[in-house]
């Protein structure tokens, strides 16, 4: 029997989210649905959109997407009551064509140990489960001579650099790339430019970094949703300076930084592949605090 998918009314919010989040726990539910709601409430249209599938019996299915700058999206698996994989691929179907329509080449999913199980109607459409994500904090506990002890690198803030010099370096760091490899070749260099910048653009918190007269590698810093904590959005090192301590170096400039600004704390993500990574961070003092499982799709191909 064929169902009819449409963008849900405001009227249908409630009902949708509690839909989409009817598998957690009822506190956790509620929690949910009150940090969804004010997203979907108030999000432009052409970021965000809340499908609602209907049937005889009304409301009986629910997904929920988001467009975001760079050329990615985030979907939330999609849930139906009673249960109907026909409704599912429907659902699914319509958030790809949604996706694509706003640009988006990559779409993705990011889900909590327990919440895996919802996944399966994603796979079914090709999405796969690659990695997961770590997130470590330092708490920047370290005293300033030891977070910024002289290294062979220097460092020219966005502000001074030379763009160009830049944003080939930045391209350079993601040759062979131990993060998220899948990515390598599905955005353009101004896709990963829109991407970093949505974390919240300062120029004066992004740096290249050269050994001698070499550009080496990058360090991109933006502020996090908790005011005294940042985050290190990227860090890379070109392939010919690699294993020779500049990430380090790198990641202690970051640290140096962040508690320099008076920041409390800084944070990261992490492919859980990137076993060399893993490895610095955790010498340098990081903790992991959260975990995720990543389901990636590309949705449009590779980038010529």
């Amino acid at each position: 029997m064929p169902h009819s998918i449409m963008p849900a009314s405001p009227a249908e919010h409630i009902a949708a989210l509690q839909l989409l989040f009817q598998h957690f726990p009822p506190q956790e539910s509620l929690a949910r649905i009150a940090t969804a709601l004010p997203l979907v409430q108030n999000a432009p249209r052409h970021h965000l959109k809340l499908l609602v599938a209907h049937g005889d019996q009304g409301l009986v299915g629910a997904m929920l997407m988001q467009a975001l700058p760079g050329g990615t999206g985030i979907v939330w698996p999609p849930q139906v009551a009673p249960a109907s994989t026909e409704i599912e691929d429907e659902l699914i179907r319509s958030a790809l064509a949604w996706l694509r329509e706003q640009g988006s080449r990559l779409a993705q999913a990011l889900l909590e140990t327990d919440e895996v199980v919802l996944a399966e109607p994603l796979c079914r459409h090709g999405f796969t489960n690659p990695t997961r994500l770590w997130y470590l904090r330092h708490n920047l506990d370290w005293p300033p001579e030891l977070l910024h002890a002289p290294g062979p690198l220097t460092f020219q803030s966005f502000r001074e650099v030379n763009r160009d010099a830049f944003y080939l370096t930045l391209m350079r760091t993601y040759r062979d790339t131990q993060d998220f490899p899948e990515l390598n070749g599905l955005r353009s260099l101004e896709e990963v430019l829109q991407g970093h910048q949505a974390a919240g653009f300062d120029p004066g918190r992004w740096w290249l970094a050269s050994e001698g007269a070499q550009a080496a590698g990058v360090l991109l810093l933006a502020e996090s949703d908790d005011p005294a904590e940042w985050e290190i959005a990227y860090v890379g090192v070109v392939p010919e300076a690699r294993n020779r301590g500049l990430g380090t170096e790198l990641v202690r400039r970051a640290m140096h930084e962040s508690k320099q600004a008076g920041m409390r704390s800084l944070t990261l993500s992490l492919d859980a592949r990137n076993e060399p990574a893993w490895k610095l961070y955790r010498k340098l003092g990081f903790e992991p605090f959260a975990a995720r499982e990543a389901f990636l799709l590309s949705i449009r191909g590779q980038f010529d």
